[in-house]
Formats: structure tokens, C-alpha cells, sequence
């Protein structure tokens, strides 16, 4: 019996010694296995800290896309405003460019009309041109002063004056008028005294030139002087009229006496506020001191106080051509 459980508990012992054996193998397997896991736990926590800061950059990435998409819009809203600029300008260019084409043709049409109003012009001063050169030539041959006045003249006796018609500057509306009332007048020597006029007549008896007609201004003077005083408001011709230095007071000797008037019949029915003075029409209309009344053509339109005052016009009329 003692061996029998001998036996038995050898058999316990070896099947103890094999289950701890086991157990210790399981055991070590266990250690192994726990090594293994924490290895793995090791592992997932290196893991969560790798994602943790992927993440983190990844935020850190997301923030700065957000700033740089916030920078894009800002960029986009910049350039739609740029655009937007650019669209109106190039609107505004292009209503510029339509404003220069128009204003192209219309310089091309307004050089088409200057070009056409300058050979018009052209045209015009050569007409005048041609005319003040043919008074002019008029003028310098004394054309319409008699022989005899230009023997006076070339002798250049002490007192010679000139001609009336170079002597006083009429104005060009005036210049009809004038004519009419001077008449032969204007073609007369003038000299300054009476004596020197004198001296001119006694040549004029010893030559066989002709008739002149002379003028003393010293008479002439004290005989008008004051005839250009007038009242009732008239205005006498004279007063536009200028005389040439040296012979004041011609104008007024020649004139002092004469009004221009509206028409004849207004003169004639002045109730006699032109009594004792002649009245004239800017036509040459004249009724004469002694109610007398010339009227029609005049004869002297091309005389010589008409030419000067013509020279003078298209003198001007060639400065405004130019």
C-alpha cells in the first residue's frame, strides 16, 4: 500500500512537475505575450503622438490655406475692381477715340472750308490788291487835278500847302458826302496866306497851263471860324474830319457850314434850323445854302477825296484778307 501510494504520488509529483512546467512555459509565453503588448501599446502611443502632430500640422496647414484662400478673395475682389476700372476706362477710351475720329473729320471739313476760304480769299486780294494799285497809281499821277494845279504844285511856291483832297483825312462814310460838297474844291491849291495865294494867281495869269483854283487858309480861317458853332444840336461834317498838321482849321473853313442829313426832304422840312447851312446826304444829296438842291449820280464818285478814302479802305480790307 505504501509503495501503491508511493506510486501514486511520484505520479501527482511528475504530473505537478508537468503542469508547472506548463505553467511556467505559459508563464513565460505570457511574459512574452505582455512584452509583445506593451510593445504594441509603445507603439499605438508613438502612433497617437505621430497623428497628434500630424493633425497639428495639418491644423496648422488648414490655417494657413484659410489665410491664403482670405488672401485670394482679396486678391479676386482687387482684380474684379481692377477689372471693373479697367472696363470703364477702356469705355472712356473708347468714347476719346470716337471724340478724336469726330473731331478728325471735323478738322478735315474745317481745313476743306479754310482751304476754300483762303482761295477765296486769295481770289479777293488780288481783286483789291489790283484795285488800290490802280487808285494808288490814280492818286500818284494826280489823275483829276488840272494842269495848271500841278504847275503850282512842281513850282513849290513859299506858302504851298498841297491839294485840299491831300490836306484833311475823311472817313470812309464820309467820303461821298465830302466829295459832293467840295466838288472842284478838292482838287484846289492851298497856301498859307494870302499873300502867298496871291503870288500863286499871278503865276497863273502869266502862264498858259490853265485854270486852278486857289485857296488861302489864313481867309479861309477867319472867314468860317465860327460857322461850325452850331445850335439846336447839329453836328457839323468838320468835326470828323481831321486836318493835316500845319493846316488847322481846313476842315473847319471848308466844312464848318455843313450837316449830314437823312434824306433832302428832312432838310427841306427842318423848320429852318439849317438856314444859312448846306446839307448833305451820305448818297451826295446836297441842298446849297441857296435852297438849291443837287441830286442824281454824282459825278465826282471816283474824285479825288473818294479815291483817298478808297486807298485807305482797301488798304484795311488787305490787312484783314491777310
Amino acid at each position: 500500500a505504501l509503495d501503491e501510494k508511493h506510486r501514486d504520488l511520484a505520479g501527482n509529483e511528475r504530473e505537478l512537475s508537468t503542469r508547472i512546467a506548463a505553467g511556467e512555459t505559459e508563464a513565460v509565453e505570457s511574459i512574452r505575450a505582455g512584452a509583445g503588448l506593451n510593445n504594441r501599446l509603445g507603439e499605438i502611443a508613438a502612433g497617437e503622438r505621430a497623428a497628434a502632430a500630424q493633425k497639428s500640422r495639418l491644423g496648422e496647414r488648414s490655417n494657413q490655406l484659410r489665410e491664403g484662400i482670405s488672401t485670394l478673395e482679396a486678391r479676386l475682389v482687387e482684380l474684379q475692381e481692377k477689372r471693373q476700372n479697367l472696363s470703364v476706362e477702356d469705355r472712356r477710351q473708347r468714347r476719346s477715340l470716337e471724340n478724336v475720329s469726330k473731331l478728325v473729320a471735323s478738322s478735315r471739313r474745317l481745313r476743306d472750308d479754310l482751304d476754300a476760304i483762303i482761295t477765296d480769299a486769295r481770289g479777293r486780294l488780288a481783286g483789291v490788291e489790283s484795285k488800290r494799285e490802280l487808285l494808288l497809281d490814280l492818286h500818284e499821277r494826280r489823275e483829276g487835278v488840272s494842269d495848271a494845279a500841278r504847275g503850282l504844285l512842281e513850282m513849290n511856291l513859299p506858302g504851298t500847302l498841297g491839294l485840299v483832297a491831300d490836306l484833311i483825312d475823311v472817313p470812309a462814310y464820309l467820303a461821298q458826302p465830302v466829295e459832293s460838297l467840295l466838288d472842284e474844291t478838292a482838287a484846289a491849291v492851298v497856301f498859307e496866306t494870302t499873300q502867298a495865294a496871291l503870288e500863286a494867281v499871278g503865276h497863273l495869269r502869266n502862264g498858259d497851263s490853265g485854270r486852278a483854283k486857289v485857296l488861302s487858309l489864313e481867309r479861309l480861317c477867319s472867314a468860317r471860324q465860327a460857322s461850325s458853332l452850331m445850335n439846336d444840336g447839329l453836328r457839323s461834317i468838320a468835326a470828323d474830319v481831321r486836318s493835316r498838321e500845319g493846316c488847322e482849321g481846313l476842315a473847319i473853313g471848308l466844312l464848318g457850314d455843313a450837316v449830314l442829313v437823312e434824306s433832302l426832304e428832312s432838310a427841306l422840312y427842318s423848320n429852318g434850323h439849317l438856314t444859312g447851312l448846306r446839307a448833305v446826304t451820305s448818297e451826295g444829296e446836297l441842298l446849297d445854302r441857296d435852297s438849291g438842291l443837287t441830286a442824281g449820280a454824282a459825278a465826282s464818285a471816283g474824285g479825288l477825296i473818294w479815291r483817298r478814302a478808297e486807298i485807305e479802305r482797301l488798304s484795311a480790307l488787305e490787312e484783314e484778307i491777310n
